[in-house]
């Protein structure tokens, strides 16, 4: 039998970086494992949101998220998808937030919240690259690697 390994947070590793050791990279590893509420730059504060929630709905569903998230961190992560210009996850996110039909968590409003999520997000790779534009436009948002 293997050993149960436990994550403080559901982690989104930054697979398709294939190990690079570049500065974008190093950052996103970094927000990965990140407490939000301990970053001190918008850039790393808004990515570690953002992949916190990401990382719950990729692993248990939107609505899991947003009953494991506390509200704090529901604004943070809704903060963290409007930096990185993401309008069209967070649409969904405040869709399932505000459509009383949607908001209650049961197996078919499950199905219906992540076939949107998934239909705008299936992966990382649309948050691999707005974070990519933003960090290249302002790299000062970020700590330095």
């Amino acid at each position: 039998l293997r050993p149960k390994t436990r994550y403080k947070a559901p982690v989104t590793l930054n697979v398709r970086r294939k190990m690079k050791t570049d500065g974008a990279a190093i950052v996103w590893d970094r927000a990965c494992l990140a407490d939000p509420t301990q970053l001190a730059l918008p850039g790393d504060k808004a990515l570690a949101s953002m992949l916190l929630m990401h990382g719950l709905v990729m692993n248990g569903g939107l609505h899991h998220a947003v009953d494991f998230l506390s509200d704090a961190e529901l604004d943070a992560a809704v903060s963290g998808f409007k930096y990185f210009g993401l309008n069209t996850v967070l649409d969904v996110i405040e869709k399932i937030l505000s459509d009383p039909s949607l908001k209650q968590w049961n197996d078919a409003n499950e199905r219906i919240a992540n076939k949107l999520y998934y239909a705008v997000s299936p992966d990382d790779e649309l948050l691999v690259a707005a974070f990519d534009e933003r960090y290249a436009n302002s790299p000062q948002d970020f700590a330095p690697v």
